[in-house]
């Protein structure tokens, strides 16, 4: 790692092999799943101690898991003891476009309506069967906002901000 310092993201876990070429299919958050396509490489605890820096081949997303292939796993009998290992990514190696992030990047950002001024931090995320969730936690307490362009008008992780629109009925009341 030559001297610098890395700030490891942990993004999920090696949930088994795929096929028999040693491929691992990996269950993240699928928010977090295309953070695995934007990096060439990947962290690996396979409870050693330190996390292992592997390289990847190829990446790809299939029914609901990121599935990687790493350069020295060639064979189903090099990737089965990798099962159950975690697996995180650097953020400072992701390869983006301007203004892309990524879901885990929105954890901890501080939350801005356009109305009430900041009311809280993204606490959260999940998916529904139509769209993403943020989970908002303030003074006021939960807001659960749809991640949709209509309520989530700009994302910037650079400043930590989330600016949105709660429509009325979603923003508890005092």
């Amino acid at each position: 790692m030559s001297g610098q310092k890395r700030s490891i993201q942990l993004l999920g876990q090696i949930a088994g092999t795929h096929g028999l070429r040693g491929a691992l299919k990996i269950r993240t958050h699928p928010g977090d799943a295309p953070a695995l396509l934007a990096t060439d490489r990947v962290w690996l605890d396979v409870g050693s101690g330190a996390p292992e820096c592997r390289r990847i081949e190829s990446a790809e997303l299939r029914k609901g898991y990121a599935v990687i292939q790493l350069r020295d796993c060639r064979h189903i009998s090099q990737a089965a003891p990798l099962v159950g290992s975690q697996v995180g990514i650097d953020p400072a190696d992701l390869e983006r476009q301007p203004g892309q992030f990524f879901w885990f990047e929105l954890s901890g950002l501080e939350t801005i309506d356009r109305e009430r001024g900041v009311i809280g931090t993204v606490n959260g995320m999940f998916f529904t069967a139509a769209h993403g969730i943020l989970v908002i936690d303030g003074v006021t307490g939960e807001v659960l906002l749809p991640f949709l362009d209509q309520f989530v008008e700009r994302v910037d992780v650079d400043a930590g901000k989330v600016f949105v629109d709660v429509p009325e009925g979603l923003f508890p009341e005092t």
